[in-house]
Parts: C-alpha cells; sequence; structure tokens
C-alpha cells in the first residue's frame, strides 16, 4: 500500500519538431490516453486511504490537469475519500548546466563588473526555455491530498528549489530528498519513473524504469 505517489505523466502538446519536443525524447501519451490511466491509478495500484500525490504538469495544461486529477476522483463516491487540491509543492528554477563553472569565474576571477547584481547573475544562468509571450525557465510540482496523511516530519523544507536541467523532463533529484525529508518512512510509488529507485521504500513504475527489486512491474503490492 502507497501512501505518496509521484507522478510524472507523459503529457503531448504542441512544442515544435525539434529537441523541445517531448516526443521525440520519450513516449508520450494523448490526452485521452491519459484520462484513461488517471481513471484507472486506484484501480490497478493499492492506495491508502490517506495519500498525498506530487503532480508534475506544464503550465499551458494547467485547467487539463484538473480533468486529469476529476477523472481519479471518480472512483469515490464520497466527497471525502476524493483527492483535494492543496496547491504547489516545488517550484523548481531550471539552471544552465554550465552553471557551476561560470559561477566559479564569478567568484573567483570577478570577470563581471563590479556593480552586477548577484539575484540579475542567477537569473542570467537560468535556462532559457521556450515560450510563446515570456520564456519559461521554471516547473512546477502540484501537491493534493485524500483523507488524512500523517504531518510533515521536518518544518525546513523550501518550495523553491534551484538545479541545472538534466535531460529532457529529468526531474532534479533534490525533489526526492526534501520529499522523503518530509515523510521519511512513507511509502512511495513514483510513476512513469525513468530513474532507479530512490530507497527500500520507494517504488518505481514504467516501460523505462530501470529494472531492480523496488520496480513495479504489475499492479497493486
Amino acid at each position: 500500500m502507497f501512501e505518496i505517489l509521484v507522478i510524472d505523466p507523459p503529457t503531448s502538446f504542441v512544442a515544435g519538431k525539434g529537441r523541445t519536443n517531448p516526443a521525440n525524447h520519450y513516449e508520450v501519451m494523448t490526452d485521452k490516453e491519459l484520462l484513461e490511466f488517471f481513471q484507472n491509478i486506484p484501480k490497478v495500484f493499492n492506495l491508502s486511504d490517506d495519500c498525498l500525490i506530487f503532480l508534475w504538469f506544464v503550465d499551458t495544461k494547467l485547467p487539463y490537469m484538473f480533468k486529469l486529477m476529476n477523472a481519479l476522483n471518480s472512483n469515490y463516491d464520497l466527497k471525502k475519500d476524493r483527492f483535494k487540491y492543496v496547491g504547489s509543492a516545488f517550484d523548481w528554477v531550471k539552471l544552465n548546466k554550465n552553471y557551476v563553472e561560470n559561477s566559479r569565474k564569478f567568484l573567483k576571477e570577478q570577470i563581471y563588473e563590479e556593480h552586477t547584481d548577484p539575484i540579475e547573475y542567477m537569473e542570467k544562468m537560468s535556462f532559457m526555455n521556450t515560450g510563446y509571450y515570456t520564456r519559461h525557465n521554471m516547473e512546477r510540482c502540484y501537491l493534493f491530498r485524500k483523507g488524512f496523511p500523517p504531518r510533515p516530519a521536518v518544518k525546513d523544507v523550501r518550495a523553491l528549489t534551484f538545479s541545472p536541467r538534466g535531460s529532457h523532463s529529468q526531474k532534479p533529484i533534490s525533489i526526492k530528498y526534501k520529499i522523503r525529508s518530509l515523510y521519511p518512512h512513507s511509502r512511495v510509488l513514483e510513476l512513469f519513473s525513468r530513474d532507479p529507485s530512490f530507497d527500500s521504500k520507494w517504488w518505481v513504475w514504467g516501460n523505462e524504469a530501470p529494472l531492480s527489486k523496488n520496480t513495479l512491474l504489475g499492479a497493486k503490492t
């Protein structure tokens, strides 16, 4: 039985034909396919009555995120048994891959003008992503709650995370450390994972999930 779900759905969206298109990096699912998948989550996976969902989602399709959660909640007749929206859990500011190298130059060699503001420098080091109006450089993870999960074990975990971007759609491991700091004893299931199991109580599922004793091949457990 899982107390926490971490979901990074392979959402399909119009993003050009090159490296920005997720379909060029991994198998994506249509909106209809994802709706069906979310509707079946409680039937396929054994969720605790007191459960949290950490859900990564792109801002351009935010209304669709709530449609997915409504599909999941259609399994519960009573309103009190459904997942409720809590808000943003983590805000990941994506940094350029050469951030560390450039930061050392900034600190040691003082290659920037003396009047350069450190905050302005951090903004320049953020990754210049796509965008129709402003260029996006942040990705957000949202939180949903069902029942009465335990209180967080610590109270000093920040929502904001600065981390260099990895491969396409790869999320920073620092987020997993933060989730584990909040809930050190909870059993976690990560859906659509492409990373190894984080620890002995962290299970992974997905067609690209590396095989290990914590790789969920079937359902339930």
